[in-house]
């Protein structure tokens, strides 16, 4: 377990592994009662009436070890998990659930001396703490790198909250600000949101993200690839700015595809701002900073990682048609049509070496998802040898190309096709 430190010694005990019964794989996860039950957490009925109707019968391994403390103990998490592994819902769970118990509390403080002085019914008293709680509103943030992950966020967590009616925005670039700015004036209670648009609304003093310290639950999506874009010093600024007042009640969470620094990370939060900042950081740096920067107290951290290695920057895809129309082979080229999920996938075939390994990994993400079987084939000619060797370098796996056999026969066939 991470060590205790005097920085946060008024925050929860740590999360006990052992004394917690985590939900089960052969355990169902519905249950009879007005909440479900995974693991030791309560899911409200609303969401699991939504669940039900997407067929979702029992959660990820990362939605399980991270669901619990972020229900029952609020506690920060800081998570590491494969692609199509259920990350969106791990957090999007922990906020719906807050959102709509906070909602049944009621934050009356305007109308508590109308509650004290006179005799209501339930209904009425309903009715008062609903308005009471609209007027004290305010904003969650969950922050991803790009445009086409905002929507496909925005999308998994309005079917969670399809039986709710809690509001959801997207606010990315490419859409006109004014537009946006009319999404916002709405009053959205969760934003999916780029941090170069995002901090640009900011800096407009959008009326709507005036009380950035007040927020609640924050959230950073792909955290690896965020700290690899151009908009790090955007998403610096938003932090800081988080920061300019101290919020005990925020809750945070930090996702990633992997996380190589994941172990090691409640030290690095505590590790105070130095006066001399680098000039060139690299992503790990900044992935430090920004861990740091969140201000995660005592994080529960889940890492399903096998691999060290950085997360993809290829994103998922989708074709609009059903399963049967869908060809047998689907050719993907990187720059065309990125940005959506694609499932069923079987196989991967890497018609050339990868630019990178980050690339590489996310695209031989499309198959096995969500526990399922797949296989990723990857062809090298002489020519990309040093690609494919950067790429194995890069994950920490062998130097040198295997020795295969080859069948100079059939290869002659195929040169001169």
């Amino acid at each position: 377990m991470p060590p205790e430190s005097s920085y946060l010694a008024n925050v929860r005990p740590p999360y006990n592994f052992a004394a917690t019964l985590f939900y089960t794989v052969s355990s169902p996860m519905f249950s009879s009662n007005s909440h479900g039950q995974l693991g030791a957490a309560d899911i409200r009925t609303e969401i699991l009436n939504a669940l039900k109707l997407k067929n979702f019968t029992k959660p990820t391994k990362i939605q399980s070890e991270s669901i619990p403390p972020a229900i029952n103990d609020q506690r920060d998490i800081l998570g590491a998990a494969e692609t199509g592994s259920g990350k969106t819902l791990a957090f999007a769970y922990p906020i719906l659930n807050g959102i709509l118990n906070g909602r049944s509390t009621g934050s009356v403080s305007d109308d508590s001396d109308l509650l004290r002085s006179q005799t209501l019914s339930p209904t009425r008293k309903m009715i008062v703490n609903q308005k009471s709680w609209k007027n004290s509103m305010k904003t969650d943030f969950i922050l991803v790198p790009t445009r086409e992950l905002a929507m496909q966020v925005k999308k998994h967590i309005e079917d969670v909250a399809k039986f709710t009616d809690i509001s959801i925005a997207a606010i990315v670039g490419g859409l006109s600000s004014e537009k946006q700015e009319r999404i916002l004036k709405k009053g959205p209670e969760i934003v999916v949101a780029t941090p170069g648009r995002l901090w640009e609304m900011v800096q407009r003093n959008e009326p709507h993200l005036m009380q950035l310290n007040k927020v609640k639950y924050f959230v950073i999506d792909e955290a690896d690839r965020m700290v690899e874009t151009a908009h790090f010093p955007e998403l610096h600024l938003m932090l800081e700015k988080i920061n300019l007042k101290k919020n005990n009640k925020r809750q945070n969470f930090v996702f990633s595809a992997t996380l190589t620094m994941v172990h090691k990370a409640p030290y690095r939060i505590n590790i105070k701002n130095k006066k001399k900042v680098k000039k060139n950081l690299t992503p790990d740096d900044k992935l430090k900073s920004l861990i740091q920067l969140i201000g995660m107290k005592n994080p529960h951290v889940v890492n399903l990682t096998t691999v060290n290695c950085v997360t993809s920057t290829v994103k998922e895809m989708q074709i609009f048609c059903s399963v049967k129309e869908k060809d047998g082979y689907l050719y993907y080229f990187l720059k065309r049509n990125p940005g959506r999920s694609l499932f069923g996938v079987n196989h991967v075939i890497h018609y050339d070496v990868p630019e990178t390994a980050e690339i590489y990994i996310h695209r031989s993400g499309r198959t096995a998802r969500a526990s399922n079987i797949g296989l990723s084939l990857l062809i090298c000619t002489p020519d990309k040898k040093n690609v494919y060797v950067n790429v194995l370098r890069t994950m920490k796996r062998e130097k040198e190309l295997p020795k295969l056999e080859v069948q100079l026969r059939m290869l002659q066939t195929y040169l001169y096709v």
